[in-house]
Formats: structure tokens, C-alpha cells, sequence
């Protein structure tokens, strides 16, 4: 829903997701004035896979589903971020024994997306909370923070990279 007079009303509910199968832990981001991007997880495969959305005009019209992984083991929890034209989407996935932060970025605006990259090599599973991004022009900074139990208690880590 989206309201143009400070909440006191309220468009129509949209439905962004039409399967047999759970759709859950949607995340939002915006840039612009226009553009805002979602994404989730969903069972629609027989497997938890990262998919994606996005409105170029305020909401009033969706594109199609984008599925961003493809893993034989669960792809969990995203979170995402925007910047210009530049989108993030960092998530949980399972590649051996515990889970691994991974991420995946678009310079388009989420029309296409670079291949996923590994954000960490944990000894234990590595449990993403947050992403954010910041640094208007060319170079954007992007954040990640996550908990990890690396020795007998869970502590806070963070990583940063340059796009």
C-alpha cells in the first residue's frame, strides 16, 4: 500500500508474490524518487531461493520476479540496499557445514546482476542482520554486519567493501 496524504489513506493491497509455497522475510530499499526494490525468500522450488522485484513508479506497478540463486542448499534471509542505481542483496546460504554470508549486485537498477561473491569462511554459521550502503558519485561503500560464535560466545563482525 502506499498513501500520498500523510497515511490518512491508503491505496489498494498488491499482491507481489503468487505461488503454492511460502514466501517469507521481504526486505525493502529505494532510490530516487521513484524506484523501490524488494526481495525474499521462497520455497516455491522444493528449495529456499533468493528472489527479487522492483517498481519504477512508486509502487503502482511491479516487473516480474527476478530469482537471484540457485543452490542446492537453502539460500535464507536477505537483505538489501541501494544506492543510485546500484543494488545489494547479501544473504545466508549453506554451501558446506554452516552458513556463509554471500552477496550479489546490480549497476542497472536490478535489471541484471553480477555473479554472487562470498562475504565470508566462517568456523561457525554466520547469521546476517544488516547491509548498508552509502557514498553518492561513483564509489559506493557497502557494510555488512553479521553475529558469528567463533569461540563459546556470538559476537558482532563487520565487512566493508568498494563498488
Amino acid at each position: 500500500k502506499n498513501s500520498s496524504d500523510s497515511g490518512s489513506t491508503w491505496s489498494p493491497v498488491k499482491r507481489l508474490t503468487w505461488n503454492s509455497s511460502t514466501s517469507e522475510r521481504p526486505k525493502i530499499a529505494a532510490s530516487g524518487t521513484n524506484n523501490i526494490y524488494v526481495t525474499w525468500h521462497d520455497y516455491k522450488t522444493g528449495n529456499y531461493e533468493i528472489y527479487y522485484k522492483r517498481s519504477t513508479n512508486g509502487g503502482s506497478i511491479w516487473e516480474a520476479t527476478k530469482r537471484l540463486t540457485w543452490n542446492p542448499t537453502v539460500s535464507v534471509r536477505p537483505m538489501i540496499s541501494a544506492q543510485g542505481n546500484k543494488i545489494f542483496i547479501a544473504w545466508r546460504d549453506n554451501p558446506g557445514a554452516d552458513f556463509d554470508i554471500f552477496i550479489k549486485v546490480s549497476y542497472d537498477g536490478g535489471i541484471t546482476w553480477n555473479p554472487r561473491e562470498r562475504v565470508t569462511w566462517g568456523v561457525s554459521a554466520s547469521n546476517l542482520y544488516d547491509i548498508l550502503t552509502f557514498g553518492p558519485g561513483k564509489v559506493t561503500e557497502v557494510h555488512i554486519f553479521w553475529d558469528e560464535e567463533i569461540s563459546t560466545n556470538s559476537e558482532i563482525y563487520h565487512k566493508y567493501g568498494l563498488y
